[in-house]
């Protein structure tokens, strides 16, 4: 699948890994097609170079949106686990726009089909960029409509207002119907940090473990000792 990038266009492969009964489909750069700088995109998980960064999020959010529609899969909803992906939400927001919505009915008919995930307080879970960085990203997906990336912009405005930052948690929650956090507490936490972002509020789905694969035989026969 073809990902549009600032200057140049990226392609990603498909692989297909089946996990019981579950298709689980990974994207991956590092194919022939792509220049020698572009192969390592998908190859390491939370790089500190920014727009290194942003491009990983570009790669998994366009290419995971754009995928589903080559294999012509249209979920009854999408789920977005952090803000990561958060440009699969843009993606399916210009797309609409293409198909000739205008930017207030593409918006309406994403937020209707997405539920977003809090996962974490801290700030790797709640990544910001710079705005005029985020915008040479933007451009790609919406050609010459700068009026449509300057709407986009203002929706990723964070709680703190800042206007050279987009904040990717207030984006996401804005253009998601529902969303949770992870326990009771990160529920608490989750809903008195991003207050007045969204129309909603952040309920909470209490993560769970499947323990005989999350913890070390040993481990399991220390925990079985002593409950």
């Amino acid at each position: 699948i073809w990902i549009p990038l600032p200057g140049r266009d990226v392609r990603a492969g498909l692989w297909l890994l089946q996990v019981g009964r579950t298709p689980l489909l990974l994207l991956d750069t590092n194919i022939e097609e792509n220049e020698a700088e572009d192969r390592p995109i998908t190859s390491y998980l939370y790089v500190r170079g920014r727009e290194m960064r942003l491009t990983q999020e570009v790669v998994l959010g366009v290419g995971g949106a754009r995928i589903l529609l080559e294999l012509g899969i249209s979920p009854d909803l999408h789920h977005l686990n952090e803000g990561h992906s958060a440009f699969s939400l843009i993606d399916r927001v210009a797309s609409l726009v293409r198909l000739g919505l205008d930017f207030a009915e593409a918006l309406q008919c994403v937020r209707e089909r997405t539920v977003f995930t809090i996962h974490t307080p801290v700030p790797a879970g709640n990544e910001r960029f710079d705005v005029a960085m985020f915008r040479r990203y933007l451009a790609p997906l919406f050609g010459d409509r700068t009026d449509l990336v300057d709407k986009t912009v203002a929706l990723g405005r964070g709680v703190d207002g800042d206007p050279n930052v987009f904040d990717m948690t207030a984006y996401c929650l804005r253009l998601s119907r529902a969303a949770n956090g992870v326990s009771q507490l990160h529920g608490r936490t989750a809903n008195e940090t991003w207050k007045g972002i969204a129309s909603h509020g952040i309920s909470t789905v209490t993560n769970g473990v499947h323990m005989p694969t999350w913890l070390g035989p040993e481990m399991q026969d220390l925990v079985d000792k002593n409950r």
